[in-house]
């Protein structure tokens, strides 16, 4: 008489691996949030963001009144301010200049400055970049401080106006050399920035979702009685049904990659 060979380990875990698989994708909510819903979720929210972080700091447009002739500190303030990134327009024109990035001068810098006057200088600023506009302006009005402070203390010839231009002019001692770190030189937006969040959290959402609803599905309907009963091992069923939830879990990457 014959005898059956008895089914390696690696066949009883592929055997219940793949088993598993065909049974997810059966269900139809299962392929629901597995094929349809990704690319929802991609295309919608990859498009706002695309138009929410599309600037990245870049290209900024600050509405400022041009400051009078007169006002040295106020023509300096928006070459600091071009410097650090702003396209300075006049407010209102054409809605090129969006309220967000308005900055308002209260009177005339230079003759605050001489007059011993405060001179306020507000900007209202909404959004993910907000903080990081703010602090381009407040860079651009602390270096004008420190070299409005220093022409109008240090003895040298000339007036404060002359000082100033003086300091624009002048070589700097120390250079700052900026450049982005690794390959990545542009930040990602759209598309690139939100597919890779929503593919771990879908990814996570069906094994987490479709795996313990199977689990306990099976655990009710007998299922995982039948596999103890059966000549496999405990270890193999572990495996098995950790190889198919991984395959699930691959191909949920593999649809979102593509």
């Amino acid at each position: 008489m014959g005898t059956t060979a008895k089914p390696s380990a690696l066949s009883n875990i592929w055997f219940i691996a793949i088993n598993d698989v065909r049974h997810a994708l059966s269900d139809r909510a299962v392929l629901l949030w597995l094929v349809l819903m990704p690319p929802v979720f991609f295309y919608f929210i990859g498009n706002v963001t695309q138009a929410t972080f599309s600037q990245n700091g870049q290209n900024l447009i600050a509405g400022m009144a041009p400051p009078a002739v007169s006002d040295f500190a106020g023509q300096r303030l928006v070459t600091l301010l071009e410097e650090a990134g702003f396209e300075i327009v006049a407010p209102g024109n054409g809605g090129a200049a969006p309220a967000e990035r308005e900055i308002v001068l209260s009177g005339d810098i230079s003759q605050g400055l001489a007059q011993g006057e405060t001179v306020t200088l507000t900007y209202e600023a909404e959004g993910p970049t907000a903080r990081f506009e703010a602090a381009k302006i407040e860079g651009a009005v602390a270096r004008l401080n420190m070299e409005l402070t220093l022409a109008v203390t240090l003895g040298q010839p000339g007036t404060v106006a002359d000082r100033l231009t003086g300091f624009a002019n002048a070589e700097r001692l120390i250079g700052v050399d900026i450049r982005a770190g690794g390959r990545l030189v542009k930040l990602p937006t759209g598309i690139q920035l939100t597919v890779p969040g929503i593919m771990v959290m879908f990814t996570m959402l069906v094994l987490l979702g479709s795996g313990a609803v199977m689990l306990f599905l099976e655990r009710e309907r007998g299922v995982l009685l039948r596999l103890a009963a059966s000549p496999i091992s405990r270890t193999e069923i572990v495996v098995g049904k950790w190889g198919g939830k991984m395959a699930l879990g691959l191909i949920q990457i593999a649809m979102a990659m593509a």
